[in-house]
């Protein structure tokens, strides 16, 4: 093939790796998307619905939630360094002739186990949440059914009535 010539394979893969970087770029800012807005969403559900979280049920599902939440931003930070970082030392690799697929692999590898685990948090931060959600709707749907319409309690005596006492004419004091 002479120089002139375009290699129409060259040029496609030079596409798809203009394609991946996107898809990566997208990938982390929506995974840091959810993940905040998870954790954003689970905060206003508490203080506008809620109210009182020591009054909520499930609380540990919570706390779970948010810290798999949290995790999902911090895994995701720590993934971002880090293909930065393979990045350039593949591409310094490169430069000094230093090239090796292996070290490539592995640092490919290393960035997708933690992809991965940003994943794993997110979806688990997720569905503990909706959990905590609706396991405190019920109990609030629940619970005010039960104020509106009291059941009796058996085994319980009713508190006595107030005492009332009879008013008298008013008559002189005897002497």
């Amino acid at each position: 093939m002479q120089r002139n010539e375009v290699d129409p394979l060259e040029d496609y893969k030079i596409e798809l790796l203009k394609v991946y970087e996107k898809s990566q770029d997208s990938f982390e800012k929506q995974l840091s998307y959810i993940s905040a807005g998870g954790l954003g969403l689970s905060m206003i559900f508490i203080e506008k619905i809620v109210k009182n979280v020591g009054l909520s049920n499930c609380k540990w599902l919570l706390a779970l939630s948010w810290i798999l939440l949290g995790s999902t931003l911090v895994i995701n930070l720590i993934s971002h360094s880090v293909s930065a970082k393979s990045t350039y030392k593949t591409l310094t690799d490169i430069e000094e002739n230093n090239f090796d697929i292996e070290k490539v692999k592995r640092r490919i590898r290393s960035i997708n186990i933690l992809n991965n685990c940003s994943i794993f948090t997110l979806l688990m931060g997720i569905l503990l949440l909706i959990v905590f959600v609706t396991i405190n709707l019920y109990t609030m749907k629940y619970n005010t059914n039960e104020i509106e319409h009291p059941k009796p309690q058996t085994g319980q005596n009713p508190p006595p009535p107030p005492i009332v006492k009879p008013t008298q004419p008013n008559t002189p004091p005897k002497k």
